[in-house]
């Protein structure tokens, strides 16, 4: 296992990663957009529909998060507070 992650967690960290790159995306930085412009297919200008993989890698990501609350060996007072 490379850097000790478990399978799950560089599931994780894939879909942060996801939703980093098409945030950046939608976003436009400057420097990292202006490299994607020269790859071939970035520079059609209709990069506005990451939108949609940022919200599906977001919704993810809050599942894995939601996830990680109910599976905790809290009792039940607690865990309904954090829901």
């Amino acid at each position: 296992m490379p850097f000790g992650l478990r399978e799950r967690a560089r599931w994780r960290w894939s879909i942060v990663l996801v939703l980093v790159f098409s945030l950046a995306v939608v976003m436009r930085l400057p420097g990292f957009y202006d490299v994607l412009l020269r790859v071939p297919g970035f520079d059609v200008g209709a990069n506005n529909r990451f939108i949609a993989v940022a919200g599906l890698a977001l919704a993810l990501a809050a599942g894995f998060g939601l996830d990680r609350i109910l599976r905790a060996d809290l009792d039940r007072a607690p865990r309904r507070g954090l829901i």
